[in-house]
């Protein structure tokens, strides 16, 4: 159908229209085409308003269709629908079910995969750490070996320097302070001599008789100072040095010479400023206490009281000063020895043990020379003899031709051959 409305001259124009008819056949709806109202264009156009009315009058004049037949449910499409349904219901469990599976394996595969990943993280932030580690310790470690060496080398220096310089140091040392004492003594002798005359007699309180040897320019002050001392004895001696005393008893002599202190303290530096007594000039004070107590036992030395080790020299016996001062000379390194009287004021049993350490060194391959005034005791010690008379040897005996008779012809001047 064209436009109804012509613009051009504002008329309508209509055609033949052809009207379609809803039918509903055993519930199946059809169309046809209602031909009995088909409006033939007049000859001559009509307006608008006719139009419109001509319109109404044919939409009345059309019947309008039956209503449809209501549809009769079929059982067997419901029931095939409720299977359908109920299995499509089981489908979407099974599917929720295997989705539910899946993510639940999807959740362990990935925890484990991130478990694995941070284990291999690990490992390898470890693996790096150490790499990194264990190359900045060599290089820490390269520069303490480079210092290490440089002081070592430092050490050895300083060491070879001490051990050059450290003798020369200690002699001079002692040698400042003899210079100093004598220089003291060059003054106040006499002070000096009195004050060790003292010191030592008051170390002889069991002795019955003292004598005192002295220098005599001291003689006159000191035996003043000690007139009131009982069962003592001084004497003028020019061997003694000024300052210096000479004490003897029937308990023990000591020599109390300042020179001679100097030459024992030199003598004691030599020796106990060596390994393992000391070591550039620091005293190993524990290693001095173990060798005490070890020639302690070795030579039976017995210290009053529960001090042991600690006690002083001068509260010790006699005899026990006697093999204390044999232990401390019979030292491994000693190839000669000089025992000068080594039994004098022993009693049995210190003799023999005097007697069996010079024995036994002996034997070691040293040389022991004795020089004594009893007469049994050298024929008992020696392999040979030599008898001395005014200073010099007048014969030498082995043990099997010395006799006692040999031997006081000797000692009274006799030539060797003529005591023969």
């Amino acid at each position: 159908m064209s436009n109804v409305i012509d613009r051009s001259n504002q008329k309508h124009n209509i055609e033949p229209y052809r009207f379609k008819i809803l039918q509903q056949q055993g519930g199946v709806v059809s169309f046809e085409e209602d031909t009995s109202q088909i409006l033939e264009p007049e000859a001559e156009p009509i307006s608008p308003a006719e139009a419109e009315k001509v319109l109404e009058d044919a939409i009345e004049q059309t019947p309008l269709p039956p209503a449809p037949e209501p549809v009769q449910p079929n059982p067997s499409f419901i029931e095939e629908l409720l299977k359908r349904t109920e299995e499509l219901s089981d489908n979407l469990v099974k599917l929720q079910m295997k989705i539910e599976s899946q993510e639940s394996e999807f959740k362990e595969r990935l925890a484990n995969e991130t478990a694995k990943a941070l284990e291999d993280g690990k490992a390898e932030g470890h693996a790096q750490a150490a790499a990194e580690f264990d190359a900045r310790l060599k290089e820490i470690e390269a520069s303490y070996v480079g210092s290490f060496k440089k002081l070592e080398n430092e050490c050895v220096k300083i060491t070879e320097f001490l051990d050059k310089s450290e003798p020369q140091l200690s002699h001079t040392a002692i040698d400042i302070a003899k210079q100093v004492i004598e220089k003291e003594l060059s003054q106040n002798s006499s002070q000096v001599a009195t004050s060790i005359a003292k010191s030592l007699i008051s170390e002889l309180k069991d002795a019955s008789k003292i004598e005192v040897k002295i220098n005599p320019q001291d003689y006159e002050a000191i035996s003043k100072n000690l007139a009131k001392i009982p069962n003592l004895i001084v004497s003028e001696d020019d061997a003694i040095a000024k300052g210096g005393v000479l004490v003897l008893s029937n308990i023990a002599n000591m020599d109390g010479t300042i020179a001679t202190r100097f030459e024992k303290i030199k003598k004691i530096l030599s020796e106990y400023k060596k390994s393992p007594f000391a070591r550039h000039s620091l005293v190993n004070m524990s290693a001095i206490r173990k060798n005490a107590a070890e020639k302690m036992q070795q030579y039976h030395v017995r210290a009053s009281g529960k001090s042991g080790i600690d006690t002083p020299v001068k509260l010790l016996s006699g005899g026990n000063q006697q093999k204390l001062i044999i232990a401390r000379e019979l030292q491994d390194h000693a190839k000669v020895i000089i025992a000068s009287q080594p039994t004098r004021g022993l009693d049995i049993g210190a003799t023999e043990f005097v007697r069996q350490q010079l024995t036994e060194q002996r034997n070691a391959g040293k040389g022991v020379m004795l020089i004594s005034a009893d007469l049994e005791e050298i024929m008992a010690l020696s392999d040979r003899i030599a008898v001395l008379f005014g200073g010099k040897i007048v014969g030498i005996l082995s043990r099997e031709e010395a006799t006692v008779q040999k031997i006081g012809l000797l000692m009274g001047g006799i030539k060797e051959e003529e005591a023969r």
